[in-house]
C-alpha cells in the first residue's frame, strides 16, 4: 500500500489517526489501513510509532484504543508466512 492510497482511506474514515505520516513501509500501512477499516467509528482512536519524548527505545509500530475492543498493542513485520 502507498501513502496515497492511505491517504485516501484516511479521508473518510471516522476513527481518529494519528502519525500516519510515520508509516514508512508498505506493511505498516497495510497493518494500518486493515485498523482503520476494522475500528470505523468515532470512538476508536489509531496511533501510528506513538513515542515518549524521553525515551530512546523505538516505538511499537500501531497502537488502538478501542472501548470495546481495548488496547492493542501491534509491532509489524514485513515477512511473508
Amino acid at each position: 500500500m502507498q501513502m496515497h492510497d492511505l491517504q485516501r482511506l484516511l479521508s473518510t474514515a471516522r476513527c481518529r489517526v494519528f502519525g500516519y505520516e510515520d508509516a514508512s513501509n508498505d506493511a505498516q500501512r497495510l497493518v494500518l489501513a486493515a485498523l482503520i477499516q476494522g475500528f470505523d467509528h468515532p470512538e476508536a482512536t489509531v496511533l501510528c510509532e506513538p513515542s515518549l519524548a524521553r525515551s530512546g527505545k523505538r516505538p511499537p509500530d500501531a497502537v488502538l484504543v478501542d472501548p470495546v475492543a481495548g488496547i492493542h498493542v501491534v509491532e509489524v513485520k514485513g515477512h511473508d508466512l
